[in-house]
This record gives C-alpha cells, structure tokens and sequence, in this order.
C-alpha cells in the first residue's frame, strides 16, 4: 500500500499539471453543444438555440463527472448499510460452505 507522503505528492503533481495546461491553452475550447450539436443545426438550416444553464466549455459536464464520482464513493461506503450485510455473503459469491459442493448434481 502507498504511504500518505507518496499518494499526496503524485495528487498534488496532477494538479499542478492539469492547472497549467489549462493556463497554456490558447483559446477556450467549444463545448459539446457548440462543436457538435451547433454545427448539425447550422447544416440542417436551423439556429443553434441558448442553453438555460449557459457555461463556457464542458464545465457542465465536468461538473456532472465529479458528482457521479463522489456519489458512486459515498454509496460504496455505505453499501451494507444501504442494501443490508447479507448482500455479500459467501453462498452469494459461488463459495460452498461446509457439506455443499459447488458442482451441480454431486
């Protein structure tokens, strides 16, 4: 298992990187709804329309990635308590307890 000091320094150093290529891109890239959906609707002959939530890039969908993240952190952690302990019991994961044989019909 890594020590704290080593996990800290390569989390700090992802950081640090994605930080300063944002800071080196020359222009804001067009998100998802510009780059794509906008130019089908120009092509077919119809304006690309205003989002409600107008944001530049895909902060929107970095924003919707992190939530998945930590929602799917927060229901591992309490998987047991959420879908009870019995849910990962070992007649569940294939393993046969004393007298039973794993092979059907013996």
């Amino acid at each position: 298992m890594p020590s704290k000091k080593w996990l800290a320094l390569v989390t700090t150093g992802l950081v640090i990187l994605i930080v300063a290529s944002a800071l080196h891109a020359d222009s804001v890239w067009d998100g998802v709804d510009v780059a794509v959906v906008g130019k089908y609707a120009i092509e077919l002959g119809r304006q690309p329309w205003t989002p409600f939530i107008n944001v530049q890039g895909d902060l929107q969908l970095f924003v919707f990635t992190v939530a998945g993240l930590v929602g799917g952190l927060l229901i591992g952690y309490y998987w047991r308590a959420l879908f009870g302990s019995e849910a990962g019991s070992d007649r569940d994961r294939g393993k046969a307890s004393e007298g039973e044989s794993n092979v059907p019909g013996v």
